[in-house]
């Protein structure tokens, strides 16, 4: 290598030198990347309480902040139950985002530690869109939860003055009703795998049935006949039996609920192909609103909306005729 090749090498490894140490001055510190939920694995979480807002009332004859809404969550070996709701089976899709995200949520520096900004940004002791207490070996902590804008959250540990941002853990996923754990889905069947359906109500034991390709409807064995001057509404008839094809929860009821003596019950039987059985469902009326349903041979007991059941409850011959 002549002279003047050895003194442009130099200049190039020199250049390079300087550029390093030019990048390494303008990136300045790392940042200081935390745990928004400390020493929380998704193995050690067992247990969570969730509170709503909380709500205005008077304690002493003054007026003061009272508890929302709560429901308390709890693992059962491989599963998970509302504790607070008779051990109500959650939706293991919904608690597995939840406990993923406690897990491994990251922040890097706090939106704020002023004091001062913690009631508007619902994050405060008494003030918080929820507040979320998770058991995890052995020991507690507590997330106060808000919001700030868009689905971005506001999250502060109790007794800590950072507030963080999280796209994660928010309101939105950290429901404070049994119905945002539940399974809504309580029983479904495929439309086209209904073979019959029977329903037993006041009126007798009705029963849609298709064996013929069309449903048609009997009453106690025998085909339903319209009263003189009316015709069935074969449309209505047609579309009764999907009702029953999605049963959809809005919430737990008590599966030790014994209903009144006169309470209005039904018995709803639904026949689908690929069902080793008969699928069995009592309907309890629960109030101007709901049904209280169960099917027989399972503990969780749901309360369904009553309309458009209704239609399928009460059936009677009034229902499904009609003047031409």
């Amino acid at each position: 290598m002549n002279k003047l090749n050895k003194t442009l090498l130099a200049l190039g490894v020199a250049q390079g030198i300087l550029l390093l140490a030019v990048t390494l001055a303008h990136r300045g510190p790392s940042l200081d990347v935390r745990r928004l939920v400390p020493g929380a694995s998704e193995a050690s979480i067992t247990a969570l309480t969730v509170w709503g807002p909380p709500m205005q009332g008077m304690k002493d004859g003054r007026p003061t902040a009272l508890p929302g809404a709560t429901v308390a969550l709890a693992r059962r070996g491989d599963k998970w139950v509302m504790t607070s709701h008779d051990d109500h089976p959650v939706d293991l899709a919904k608690i597995e985002i939840l406990i993923a995200a406690l897990a491994d949520a990251e922040a890097s520096a706090p939106m704020t530690n002023d004091l001062t900004r913690h009631a508007s940004l619902r994050v405060a002791d008494n003030e918080y869109d929820r507040k979320l207490t998770i058991a995890m070996g052995g020991r507690e902590q507590t997330l106060l939860i808000g919001l700030t804008t868009g689905q971005t959250a506001a999250i502060r540990l109790l007794g800590k003055a950072e507030v963080y941002e999280s796209t994660r853990i928010t309101p939105w996923s950290v429901a404070s009703a049994p119905s945002g754990w539940m399974h809504k889905t309580y029983a479904q069947f495929a439309p086209i795998s209904l073979q019959a359906i029977e329903l037993t109500n006041s009126s007798g034991t009705w029963r849609f049935d298709r064996a013929s390709g069309d449903w048609r409807l009997l009453l106690g064995g025998g085909l339903v006949v319209a009263p003189a001057g009316a015709v069935l509404d074969q449309e209505l008839i047609r579309q009764l039996p999907n009702l029953a094809a999605n049963l959809t929860a809005v919430g737990p009821a008590d599966p030790n609920f014994a209903p009144p003596a006169d309470a209005a019950k039904a018995l709803l039987t639904v026949y689908a192909a690929g069902e080793a059985s008969p699928q069995r469902f009592d309907i309890v009326e629960a109030g101007p609103k709901y049904y209280w349903l169960r099917a027989q041979g399972r503990a969780d007991a749901v309360l369904v909306e009553r309309e458009p059941l209704s239609n399928v409850v009460n059936l009677s011959i009034e229902t499904v005729a009609r003047r031409p």
